[in-house]
């Protein structure tokens, strides 16, 4: 029977070579914070493991402000072997819904042995980041299929500029050459403001983000063809809501709107956070939904099944993430293409005729 190690240094030095062997980083470890953090243990321990590998001439010696050299080769055929989902929303934060998603992902891709990581690094808030940040980055992961989610132009760019395994899941920027997936906004929003507009609702909100996402302008630009080619002539232009990803900064617009002489009779939100930090603040106002505000996101939430009155709202269920995973076991034959869902309306009971 084979021995098991018994420190936690001899522990981590034997996973450290166990991916060494299945050449999981090319030429370079990745640096000392990333290994501390991906193997749990303090950086004490991680020198100590390092120190015995180094005495076995696996990787080299230490040098200044220079990650550790790989010293041996191995035979085994290199292979992806991870996705890192790279977003800008973070693991441990408010969007559980990112988080469950990504379980689903784990679950299909576990009998093809793909690990699944979630990355929300500070440069994915940012349109300013470098091509060095992103750079050193995606050194910590070689062997890795890159999925997108909600980053950036920046950011989209520059893996398709280098030439990473990577998908992006929402929409694509111009002159971005990746495969995609993504949910057919534009298609939904012009359907959920056809719905407000056959209610009686000509003045309607839309919610979305202040930084540039491909989607938002997409659903945005599903709403505009669906108010102009209504023929009504009494539509009033749709009143937009711009904020950061603050709830209190949404707060904040939402009660300069609905204190003012002519707030939007309906609002559709993309987001499902949009939807709930809206809804909440209506009822604290003492506006009734749906009585005196419609409701419609164009995004699920498993949190929606506990609401009253249910949101009226669009669903892909698991084929967003059914999709994916058949996108990441086939990423060579995707070339660039765009797949699109287009989801369904769970029609719920927050929409209504214009007061």
């Amino acid at each position: 029977m084979r021995k098991l190690p018994t420190s936690k240094a001899t522990q981590a030095a034997s996973l450290i070579e166990q991916a060494i062997s299945m050449r999981e980083w090319n030429g370079m470890l990745p640096s000392e914070r990333f290994l501390a953090e991906e193997l749990v243990i303090s950086r004490t321990c991680l020198r100590q493991a390092l120190a015995i590998l180094t005495s076995k001439g696996v990787i080299s010696a230490p040098e200044r402000s220079k990650r550790r050299r790989i010293l041996i080769t191995s035979k085994t055929k290199k292979r992806l072997n991870q996705v890192v989902l790279l977003t800008p929303k973070p693991e441990l934060g408010s969007n559980k819904n990112l988080l469950e998603q990504a379980a689903h992902l784990r679950g299909f891709l576990s009998k093809s042995q793909y690990q699944v990581h979630i990355l929300s690094p500070s440069l994915t808030n940012k349109d300013s980041a470098t091509e060095k940040t992103i750079k050193s980055l995606t050194e910590n992961f070689p062997l890795a299929l890159w999925v997108l989610y909600q980053c950036p132009e920046t950011i989209q760019h520059w893996f398709s500029k280098n030439q990473l395994p990577s998908i992006i899941l929402g929409s694509r920027f111009p002159e971005v050459s990746l495969p995609s997936l993504d949910i057919d906004y534009r298609a939904a929003c012009r359907h959920a403001t056809g719905l407000l507009l056959a209610k009686g609702h000509r003045k309607i909100g839309f919610i979305r983000f202040r930084s540039k996402l491909a989607g938002d302008s997409l659903a945005y630009a599903g709403m505009l063809e669906a108010l102009n080619n209504s023929g009504h002539a009494d539509i009033e232009a749709p009143c937009v809501f711009r904020h950061n990803f603050s709830a209190e900064n949404l707060v904040h617009k939402l009660n300069a709107s609905y204190t003012s002489a002519n707030p939007p009779t309906a609002i559709i939100c993309i987001n499902t956070h949009h939807f709930i930090t809206t809804m909440t603040y209506l009822v604290g106002a003492g506006i009734r939904v749906p009585q005196d505000v419609s409701l419609i996101c164009l995004n699920s939430h498993e949190v929606f099944s506990s609401f009253w009155p249910e949101p009226t709202h669009y669903t892909t269920g698991n084929r967003l993430m059914k999709e994916l995973t058949q996108m990441i076991l086939n990423v060579k034959a995707s070339g660039s293409e765009t797949h699109i869902l287009m989801p369904d309306l769970v029609t719920g009971k927050t929409i209504s005729h214009c007061p």
